[in-house]
Formats: structure tokens, C-alpha cells, sequence
């Protein structure tokens, strides 16, 4: 009986640590657009606005300069694409400053029946490129987050999306994961989470209006138009350089 126990903890303990993400070393980036730090796997591949020329990155995302990298990063309102060598999935930060951030500044700020009725209507927001299938309410230490999951596709190709989204100091804020090969694993969600949770928000922005409720679109109208503009921006991104990044990793 003894011995029977001690071998079904070790099964557990098997199970739980093969899926735990390898979290130990980090690098901390700064985004100063964002007013944040974010720490990301020192293993994986990573790129950001300000990528210098030598980084071996460049050339393993499938980019010549780091004018191309930058160039595709702002056109799709990206600030950092980080993913394992093995190019199974990659995570993309997006933010976009949107009219609607001058009146709803801050998802906190929503009260609870609100995020219901935000979540609610971003599920009907499916279209031939999004299709949400999931949806969760997730409090990080200083931001409210909205973990939405989906299936994206541009046409040609299909990657499915776990998605933490936020509004604060009046910027709409996505941390979002594609996974290339099938929806994403639990070791890929939990080094998202890890990911998300290394967030410190530096700065916090005074609210530039008053009051808070004004007329017109809804708070909750104002979250979907920012939350429709963050989730399909990054799957240019994410998909048009994932061919060859495989490509030079089979190498």
C-alpha cells in the first residue's frame, strides 16, 4: 500500500513538472511606449522595436535588417515577438492608442456586469479572420485582463490565439499567443501566464477627462473597439514569418 502511494506522487509529480514552463532565467525588457517591464524566457527567440543589428534573431524570424523587423512591428502595432527556437507558437505584444482610451482609461475601472457584457459582445465579433471560442476574467496585479481563445485566419493560414487583453492608462494591451501546429498546450499557456505576470506597469497615467461615465458609446462599446483592433493586428505578424523561421531552425 505504501509503496503503491509512493509511486502514484512520483506519477504526479511527473505530470505536474512536465508541463510547469523552464521559467528560471529571464530577460527583462522595457517598453517605454507602454509604461512597462516584461520578462520573457532567455532562451527564446525575441525581437522588439529597437533590435540591434547584430541580434541572431533577425535572421531566424526570416528578416534581412532590423528596419524590416522594426517596420513590420509598427505596422502592426507590435513592441515585442518572442517564441521557443522551435517555432511551435509565439507571443506577441500589440498596444494601440484608440480614441475610445480618452474615455474608457482603464479596464478596473469597468464594473462587473460590464466585463460580462464586454465579453458577450467580443464573442459575436467572430468574422472569416477571428473566431473566439473561450473566455475568462483574469486580475493581474495592477491590470483587469480579459483571456479570450480563438482560432485566427488570414486566408491561408490558421493559428489558434490565447489572448490576455487589457485597457489601462488608456492603452488598449495584448499579450497574445498563436500556436501554429493545433490549439495551445498547457506548458505553452502557463509561460504565457509566467509571461503576463512578470508585467510591472511603471508608470500610471493621471485619467486626462472627467467624469468617467460620459454619453454616446457605452464603456462597454468603447473596450470592444480596442479589443477588435489589438486581436487581429498581431496575426500578420505572427504568421506571415513563421515559415521561415522553421525553415531556418530545421537547419
Amino acid at each position: 500500500m505504501k509503496k503503491t502511494l509512493i509511486a502514484t506522487c512520483m506519477a504526479v509529480t511527473f505530470i505536474v513538472l512536465s508541463i510547469l514552463p523552464a521559467f528560471a532565467t529571464t530577460t527583462s525588457y522595457t517598453l517605454d511606449e507602454l509604461n512597462m517591464t516584461i520578462d520573457v524566457p532567455k532562451e527564446f527567440a525575441t525581437l522588439t522595436r529597437n533590435v540591434k543589428e547584430d541580434d541572431p534573431n533577425i535572421k531566424l524570424f526570416g528578416f534581412k535588417t532590423p528596419r524590416e523587423v522594426n517596420d513590420l512591428l509598427k505596422a502592426h502595432n507590435g513592441y515585442l515577438n518572442t517564441s521557443p527556437k522551435n517555432g511551435a507558437y509565439g507571443i506577441l505584444v500589440t498596444m494601440k492608442v484608440e480614441d475610445n482610451g480618452k474615455k474608457l482609461f482603464d479596464l478596473n475601472l469597468l464594473t462587473n456586469k460590464e466585463l460580462d457584457q464586454t465579453i458577450k459582445k467580443a464573442t459575436k465579433l467572430n468574422s472569416k479572420q477571428i473566431k473566439y471560442t473561450s473566455n475568462e476574467i483574469y486580475q493581474h496585479k495592477q491590470a483587469k485582463f480579459i483571456i479570450f481563445r480563438g482560432l485566427l485566419n488570414d486566408g491561408s493560414n490558421q493559428s489558434y490565439l490565447t489572448q490576455y487583453f487589457t485597457i489601462y492608462n488608456g492603452q488598449t494591451i495584448s499579450i497574445n499567443l498563436y500556436s501554429y501546429t493545433g490549439p495551445a498546450t498547457p506548458e505553452a499557456e502557463l509561460q504565457q501566464k509566467e509571461i503576463v505576470d512578470s508585467i510591472i506597469f511603471t508608470k500610471k497615467v493621471k485619467r486626462p477627462f472627467s467624469p468617467f461615465r460620459v454619453t454616446g458609446k457605452s464603456n462597454v462599446d468603447m473596450a470592444i473597439v480596442g479589443l477588435e483592433v489589438v486581436a487581429i493586428g498581431g496575426i500578420f505578424f505572427a504568421i506571415s514569418k513563421i515559415k521561415a523561421r522553421k525553415k531556418n531552425v530545421e537547419k
